[in-house]
């Protein structure tokens, strides 16, 4: 079993990459490559994390089942309702073209 203080630094470390790749596309100027690692991204919350599963024979999406299996103690007050936030900051990203995607990058 993986213990809460592994699960925050695999979190960490996935949230370091994802802004490094995203950082090197910029500074590489390959807004193309940006807009497919979101959109990656966007796809496997869409597809995963926020897909209906049945468990115990109820309906439910696999998030919350995830946000539910930890400890409340550890858990960021905002994390059930984080893939709906992440979907809707990849939308933005994705919407706004070369305009704002170095404002969109730095402000997280």
């Amino acid at each position: 079993m993986i213990k809460s203080s592994q699960n925050n630094v695999a979190v960490v470390a996935m949230n370091n990459a994802v802004q490094l790749q995203l950082y090197a596309y910029q500074a590489l100027g390959e807004h193309t490559a940006q807009l497919a690692v979101v959109k990656e991204h966007q796809t496997f919350i869409r597809q995963v994390l926020l897909k209906e599963i049945e468990y115990k024979g109820k309906k439910h999406n696999a998030w919350s089942l995830i946000s539910s299996s930890g400890k409340s103690g550890s858990i960021p007050k905002n994390f059930r309702t984080l893939p709906k936030k992440l979907i809707s900051d990849c939308d933005a990203f994705l919407a706004s073209g070369d305009l704002y995607s170095e404002n969109l990058l730095e402000d997280n």
